[in-house]
């Protein structure tokens, strides 16, 4: 990729006698609708009060509308499903752009994550299935996130960035993933589809395993140094939930619920400069 140094003139600063004039300007040339920016608060309010939801929930396969207690459930599939299918191609897209930069290490790493976005697709397809309803069918919550996701694959497919750049854009999609896999857990145990639940912290296992390698990805093509610094894990046991520290061989305490495991791990973390893993099992 060739480097164009020194031809970035976009700063106001380095034309400080024309400064004045810049701001001038504003006054030269007004807007073409009159008014200011509490104008424009007063009308997003008002459109906002006014305006239809982004869809609404499908019919399930039999016609009929899922139960209320399902609905919320089925939008948030829906959203995970069209989520890991873009993660499929945002995975394609990195790995052009690994094959442009002739990075062969990185190729198998993104190929190695973007398989695994496929069988994450292929689970939450199952899941829709099993609960009567049509994956193909765009819910709510799929449809913004089919908007959110837009400027990451702008991203990653624009010719000019640079890999840290792409690590970076994949860093804000793993980071999305592990929460959503985390709500999406939450949501079917209090639906009572344990099956599902289990399924899920698999696919949950594996995306927090996709978030330390694009960290440690990231950190390499930005010429970081390697942290020192273990992980905690947070996990359930026979005892409750406990926490052990990356590489030792005991936990270091054991907790009543998960709540107060994670909240000693993120003090601890925060003490030793570490990180945080939570296994939902």
């Amino acid at each position: 990729m060739k480097e164009y140094q020194g031809q970035n003139f976009t700063g106001a600063l380095l034309e400080p006698q024309n400064l004045e004039s810049m701001l001038n300007a504003e006054s030269d040339f007004p807007p073409d609708v009159a008014g200011d920016i509490s104008l424009l608060e007063k009308e997003r309010s008002h459109m906002t009060a006014e305006a239809n939801p982004v869809g609404s929930i499908p019919q399930a396969v039999n016609g009929e509308l899922p139960k209320p207690g399902f609905q919320l459930l089925i939008d948030k599939l829906g959203e995970r499903l069209a989520y890991e299918r873009s993660g499929v191609r945002l995975y394609d897209a990195a790995l052009a752009k690994a094959k442009g930069f002739k990075m062969p290490a990185l190729c198998e790493e993104f190929q190695h994550l973007r398989d695994e976005e496929a069988e994450h697709m292929a689970m939450v397809e199952k899941a829709i299935n099993q609960l009567k309803a049509d994956p193909t069918a765009m819910t709510p919550c799929a449809d913004v996130s089919g908007v959110l996701g837009m400027g990451i694959i702008q991203v990653l497919t624009d010719p000019r960035t640079t890999m840290p750049q792409v690590l970076e854009a994949l860093l804000t999609v793993e980071l999305t993933d592990n929460a959503a896999w985390e709500t999406l857990i939450e949501l079917a145990a209090q639906n009572g589809l344990v099956e599902i639940a289990e399924a899920f912290m698999d696919a949950l296992k594996q995306e927090q395993e996709h978030l330390i390698i694009i960290k440690k990805l990231l950190a390499e093509a930005l010429s970081l140094k390697p942290s020192k610094n273990a992980f905690y894990y947070v996990f359930a046991d026979d005892r409750g939930w406990a926490i052990k520290k990356q590489g030792a061989s005991r936990a270091s305490g054991h907790f009543k619920n998960k709540k107060e495991a994670i909240t000693k791990a993120l003090e601890l973390s925060e003490n030793a400069k570490a990180g945080v893993i939570i296994h939902y099992q």
